[in-house]
Parts: C-alpha cells; structure tokens; sequence
C-alpha cells in the first residue's frame, strides 16, 4: 500500500520487529501476527525507536524514530517519519498520508521540530514549523494527570511560494536551519546519549501521557449527584422479579436509597449495611428482609465504551460483607445475562486479604446459556485504601491493584468463535457499560453465612473516594500499560 520503496522497506523492517516484540512479551506464536494488530512505544536497534505501531484490515498506521548524531553540548536530535492508509470499507477507496519531520530537544521541555506533511505515497504536500511543549495538569488526576502536545501543527503550510515540488531536499534545508536554530538555543545536553534521552522523554503516542480524563465524581458535597448515579434500580427489576431484587447470587440485602445506606460524607461516597428488618413494595407485592444497603450505578448517565476505570476505595471487613466495583452493559445488545457480558474490576468476600477480578460472558461456540467466568485473585489489603482499576481495550482487558497489573484477558480468549448473536469480532465487550458500586451481604461469593455481631451500631460501610474514567488520545487500541 504504501507507496514508494524505502517506505516498504521500512514498514516490512518495523513490522517484522514489532510482531517479534509483541509475540516475545505475549507467548501466544503466530496468532499475535493476526490481521489486526497494535503495538506502541518498542525500542529496535540501532537506537531506532517503533513509537506506534497500528494495523487492521482498514488501516495502517507507523511512526518511527531515528535518533541522529550529536555535537557535544548541542540539542537531540532525532527523524521522525510517520505514514498512515485507510481504506473505506463500503467503498474501497484509499486515503492517506503522513509526515516526516527533524525534532531537536530543547531546554525547559521544549522541542523544536520542522518537516513535511505527505501524501499516500509519501510525496510532499506542504511544510511545518514551530516549537511544542507537554501540558500536564496534577490537579485533576495526581496518580495520573492529563498530558497533551500543543504547539506544532503538521498541517500548517509554509507560504504558498515555496516550490511544492522541492522533495527531500527542501526538507533537510528546512530542517537544517532549524538544527542550526536549536544550537545557537542551546540543548538539552551532548554526547551520544542525548538522542536517546530524547526518545525515552518524550511522551510516546499511545503511553499513559496519552489518558485523557474524561469523566469523575470527587463526592465533595454532602448528596450524591444525581447527573452522575442512581441510587435505585435503573433497571426496573423491582417491578419485574421483586421489590429487594440484588442480584442472582442468594444475596440478603434489600438496597434501599436511604442516607442511612447511601450517604456522601467527608468527600466519600459512603454505602452502609445495617442488620434491620426492612419492607419495599413493587408491582409483585411486598417484601421483608433483614438487611439493608446501598449501591448506585451510572445506567444512562455515564455509560462509556473502551478506556481506563479506577476508583480509590475502603473495604469492610465481616463475615458476609461482598463489596463490589464492576461494569455492566448499558443496552444489552446481545441478549440478556451473560450473553451481553459483564466486567467485574474488583469484588471481596468478607474482608478477606484477597480481592478478585474477573469477566462474563456466554460461550461464543453456544448459542444456549452456557455462562463463562474468567477471574483472578490477588493478595491485598482491603480495609485499607487502595485503588481498583480496569483498562478495557477492543482486545484485551487488564486488571490492576494499586497499578500493578495481576490480571489480563485478551480478546482471543472470549472470542473464539462465531456468536450465535451479534456480528462483532469483539462481541460481547464492544458496547456502552455502566459503572456500579455496590456494598452486598451474603450470596454465592462469601458463601452465605452473615455474622450479624460484627455490624456494630454503624453498620459495614464501603467508602469510596473517587470514580475516574480515561479514555485514550491515541486509539483505544492504545495506551497500553504493564
């Protein structure tokens, strides 16, 4: 596709590389070369760095960069070459382009750059320059703040009498004064590692710079907001299965969205569990029951697909007690449980030192319900702070504890064969999903048995500090993080 020699060549040499890289790291042979394929940010040699790397049936997308000699004291220099082709599917037709550009590092975090913007087959379209630098704001995500390139515009033309037919030489000449520009600035160091330096520094297209924050509730007032979650069954359940309807697993709990289960306080969501014998009433009648509590969910608020979940949490610790923080989806397109999926980012058995992780689905190979659980257990420390954290991409799914990865599910693995529903490759894990946080007693997971003596006079409350979601600048193929 692409059009000219060296720009084969050198996405023939990249590609070989970063499937040797990508099976290397994943284990999984050959099917790692599959049609469809992302890779980001992989040192080669030579210095040479693979800074994206994105390939489907539709698109091509490379970005590489060479770093260049240096002078002793003078900037890091580096070449940047980046080419891209999309194919409409319903149309067949080809677009495409990219650019080529000299990058020279300068002090205070500033990088002066110049190039050339190309077409699909790597034929100059018109000239770039200026001078960027990475906005980070803390104060909206210190754990990990937003991050953005602003400065160079690769679209920008020079003044329209520069010949458009000038070539690589007019780039180098452009490029040359600019080198020159970035010496007589000073640089950001000499010698041969600075072109390095420069590599590993700059913020890599599809690293965790590239999360932008894009949604979080900081629970700052003193009532729940009301634009961000439900408190009561978004669902309707109530009226249709039971007025203390929790959720499949012999659960005793009847969620109420009273302050005394679901209360904002000291800038936590707070969600409680008493031992109370406690009425509600739906369209099937009345129903009693020993235990109340709290969850809330974002149906039809909040709802997002792909991207990076987290939220700072602190457990109870009982016999019974079965906190939760997970994602359902928001329409089930592909039927109802489990054929429309579930992601569960972390659940806990009775304080244990241990929380889980997992996913369901319904078999691809069966179009009956045959119900499929993948999950992990980790060691942790619950009742302490700690954030919980998902990052769902179109094919894989990573779990973290305290941003340490301990759980990860490639697409491979729930996609396996044709679904009896639904004509997505990535079904059931392509759709809208909501967030819940909900505080359980009893059911399946603990096993069952409540000790109603370990309530005290406040009851078991799950504290939540904050909900964050980020979704990637770069793709959400992107952004991936060990």
């Amino acid at each position: 596709m692409l059009g000219t020699i060296h720009q084969r060549v050198l996405l023939g040499l990249v590609t070989l590389a970063a499937l040797a890289f990508a099976n290397a790291e994943a284990g999984e042979g050959a099917e790692a070369a599959q049609a469809e394929m992302a890779y980001r940010s992989a040192p080669l040699w030579g210095g040479m760095h693979l800074k994206a790397l994105d390939m489907s049936e539709h698109h091509r997308d490379i970005k590489v960069m060479v770093p260049l000699p240096t002078l002793p004291y003078g900037p890091a220099l580096a070449y940047n070459h980046h080419q891209y082709e999309v194919r409409t599917p319903m149309t067949g037709v080809e677009t495409g382009g990219g650019s080529r550009s000299l990058l020279a590092k300068l002090p205070f975090g500033l990088t002066l750059e110049a190039g050339q913007r190309l077409d699909r087959f790597g034929r100059r379209r018109d000239d770039f320059v200026g001078l960027s630098f990475t906005l980070t704001d803390k104060r909206v995500a210190p754990r990990h703040p937003a991050s953005r390139s602003l400065g160079v515009d690769r679209g920008a033309p020079m003044p329209p009498h520069i010949d458009a037919e000038r070539g690589l030489g007019g780039f180098w000449r452009i490029a040359g004064s600019v080198a020159l520009l970035a010496v007589l600035a000073g640089g950001g160091g000499g010698g041969g590692s600075s072109s390095r330096a420069m590599a590993d520094d700059a913020p890599s297209s599809g690293g965790d710079t590239d999360w932008q924050l894009v949604w979080q509730d900081g629970f700052d007032g003193t009532t729940l907001n009301a634009a961000n979650w439900s408190a009561t069954d978004s669902y309707g359940r109530e009226n249709s299965i039971g007025a203390c309807w929790g959720g499949g697993n012999n659960e005793a709990q009847c969620y109420t969205s009273r302050p005394q289960n679901v209360s904002v306080e000291g800038g936590n969501l707070v969600l409680t569990a008493r031992v109370e014998d406690y009425t509600a009433s739906g369209a099937l009648g009345a129903e009693t029951r020993a235990y109340t509590s709290g969850r809330v969910q974002t149906n039809g608020k909040r709802d997002f697909k792909y991207g990076r979940f987290e939220a700072r949490i602190k457990l109870p610790t009982g016999d019974g007690v079965w906190p939760a923080f997970w994602m359902l989806p928001s329409a089930q397109a592909y039927g109802s449980w489990p054929y429309s999926g579930e992601i569960d980012i972390m659940e806990n058995a009775d304080g244990n030192a241990s929380i889980g992780g997992a996913m369901h689905y319904n078999n691809p190979q069966s179009p009956s319900y045959s119900p499929i659980y993948q999950t992990r257990v980790t060691a942790a420390q619950p009742t302490q702070w700690n954030t919980y954290r998902v990052d769902w991409h179109p094919d894989e799914i990573n779990w973290y504890l305290n941003d340490q990865r301990y759980f990860s599910v490639q697409k491979n693995s729930w996609r396996n064969g044709a679904h009896a529903v639904g004509t997505s490759d990535h079904a059931p894990f392509d759709q809208d999903f909501h967030l819940i946080l909900n505080l359980a007693m009893g059911g399946n997971y603990t096993g069952g048995s409540i000790n109603n003596s370990a309530f005290g006079t406040e009851g078991h409350k799950m504290l939540v500090d904050y909900v964050r979601v980020y979704q990637c600048g770069a793709g959400a193929n992107a952004c991936r993080s060990r």
